[in-house]
């Protein structure tokens, strides 16, 4: 005689998931209270750095006697230490837990600042801009969206030029996109969740780098989650 006794656990294995996922959630509660007070200190010391670096950059831009390309790459300097202005801002905000300027953002302009401000670190790439050429607003903090924007850049640049391109490849080329779309958009693989307007605007970043893994691409919208 075999006597078989059969138990469901699912019920078991899903609670002991829930925990496991209860316990992850507040390890990285933990992990971004100390992260905001890192980067509020740091933050606030570099912040002075940056008094005394564009006090210097105004003295020297109010000299007439710097014009042509010495005044545009001390413009170019000017732009840069802004965007650190920013940076820090954001980092103080974040510290304190999200204080952010929420106010209506051309799209277009932002993208072009934000390429300006990306192009010296991607000489060997072909960027290309495709942008709509009606006026795009969203409601927003253009300091987060800048940032934003640019990390997708600087991941498409480094998918890039990750290995050599041999001479039967294409150069390396980075394409940024805006257009308007609706709820029905063909490209999209990500819909936010609460995102329920008719209209929206499409800022698309394409490269012709070497990709992401179908395990890479499962996480990338996981907040601690990097490559």
């Amino acid at each position: 005689v075999v006597l078989f006794i059969a138990r469901d656990v699912t019920a078991q294995k899903a609670e002991a998931r829930n925990r496991q996922n209860l316990a992850e959630q507040m390890m990285n509660s933990q992990k971004l209270e100390s992260i905001g007070l890192l980067a509020g200190g740091i933050a606030h010391d570099f912040n002075n750095l940056l008094l005394s670096i564009r006090a210097s950059l105004d003295i020297l831009l109010q000299r007439k006697s710097i014009t042509g390309q010495d005044g545009h790459l001390l413009d170019n300097v000017s732009e840069a230490c802004h965007r650190a202005e920013t940076l820090t801002s954001q980092l103080l905000g974040f510290a304190r837990r999200g204080n952010f300027t929420k106010k209506v953002v051309n799209v277009q302009t932002l993208v072009e600042k934000s390429v300006n401000l990306f192009r010296p670190t991607a000489k060997k790439l072909d960027i290309r801009l495709v942008l709509e050429p009606v006026c795009l607003q969203v409601s927003g903090d253009e300091n987060q969206l800048s940032q934003a924007l640019l990390n997708i850049l600087f991941n498409g640049r480094d998918a890039c030029l990750l290995e050599p391109r041999t001479d039967d490849q294409p150069p390396a080329r980075l394409t940024i996109r805006t257009e308007e779309a609706t709820d029905e958009h063909p490209g999209w693989e990500f819909h936010p969740e609460g995102a329920k307007a008719d209209d929206y605007i499409c800022i698309q970043v394409r490269d012709n780098g070497c990709g992401m893994s179908e395990e890479v691409r499962k996480k990338i919208f996981d907040p601690f989650f990097t490559t």
